[in-house]
């Protein structure tokens, strides 16, 4: 009788110490962490087996004429077509589609290669000054250079392929009328009230293509029910589109996806050629030797956890 009533009291602890929120296999325990800096989302994310993330509040942006960056103020915010047909040397508005490695010089739109101020263009710029996170102050994001940084090609992948459980904590859809992915941390429970519907769940198949087109149908949220989702730890990354440039490399053209109506997702790696794209159809990573890094394409940054 004894031992039966220790194994009872045994028992009651181990339910006592169960928990929604305990550690998954990545060792995470909650889906948020406190943010240290102005600008910080607090949804964490696995970027590797031994590293996590913060998000940034929105997209980098970037404006020449008073040579001042900042994120946007939601996550759900782009510019895109207001940057179509402009001329850059005289455009006193904003941007945030960048050609690949200018950190330094966001506003170069060189239709050659060599218009970049990345040396020979052959290597990553993970940790260098051609980071934007790394070289520049973000005027909402600390105001200090070196808090930021952009995700690596690898990185990217382990979010959306290689962490536990990787393929349930996306899908695609709208936020506040916005196309775009919805990103959920480690570990996830949905706000009360709501719900969310993984890409991989509704007719996206295991190389995240759907021959179906509907992917932005797979999710939608008002701006108060994205309030909550983004409180639970969700990052939100917009369809931009993306951007070229005319043989004068000074006119930008800004397009959706041509001959469709929807916004598609382009955004860089810090990892030499390297970006990742969304649309309708797909998601996927492009490792691109056509220098397709002199095309304007969105820049999400994050910082470490420590």
């Amino acid at each position: 009788m004894k031992k039966l009533f220790i194994f009872a009291i045994a028992a009651l602890g181990m339910l006592a110490c169960t928990d929604k929120n305990a550690p998954n296999e990545n060792g995470d325990s909650s889906a948020t962490s406190p943010a240290t800096i102005e600008g910080e989302l607090t949804g964490v994310f696995s970027v590797s087996p031994s590293l996590k993330v913060h998000f940034s509040i929105g997209n980098f942006q970037y404006q020449k004429s008073t040579k001042t960056c900042r994120f946007a103020e939601h996550q759900y915010d782009k510019i895109g077509y207001a940057n179509g047909d402009v001329n850059i040397s005289s455009y006193s508005g904003w941007m945030d589609l960048f050609g690949w490695g200018t950190g330094m010089t966001p506003d170069k739109t060189k239709y050659n290669s060599n218009g970049y101020g990345y040396g020979d263009g052959d290597k990553d710029i993970t940790g260098t000054d051609y980071d934007w996170g790394v070289y520049n102050k973000i005027s909402n994001g600390g105001n200090e250079a070196g808090l930021w940084r952009t995700l690596t090609n690898s990185e990217w992948q382990y979010i959306f392929k290689g962490r536990p459980n990787a393929s349930t904590l996306f899908g695609l859809g709208k936020v506040y009328n916005v196309e775009g992915v919805i990103l959920l941390p480690d570990a996830w429970t949905t706000p009360e009230g709501l719900t969310f519907n993984a890409s991989t769940e509704k007719g996206m198949d295991p190389d995240y293509h759907n021959s179906r087109n509907d992917n932005y149908n797979h999710n939608s949220y008002t701006e108060a029910e994205w309030k909550k989702m983004e409180k639970a730890g969700a990052v939100f990354l917009p369809g931009t589109g993306d951007r070229g440039t005319n043989p004068d490399d000074n006119i930008v053209y800004v397009k959706s996806n041509i001959g469709l109506d929807y916004y598609e997702g382009h955004y860089w790696s810090s990892t030499y050629r390297w970006y990742m794209r969304f649309n309708e159809s797909s998601l996927t990573f492009f490792d691109d030797p056509s220098y397709d890094r002199r095309y304007g394409r969105a820049v999400r940054l994050v910082r470490d956890i420590k």
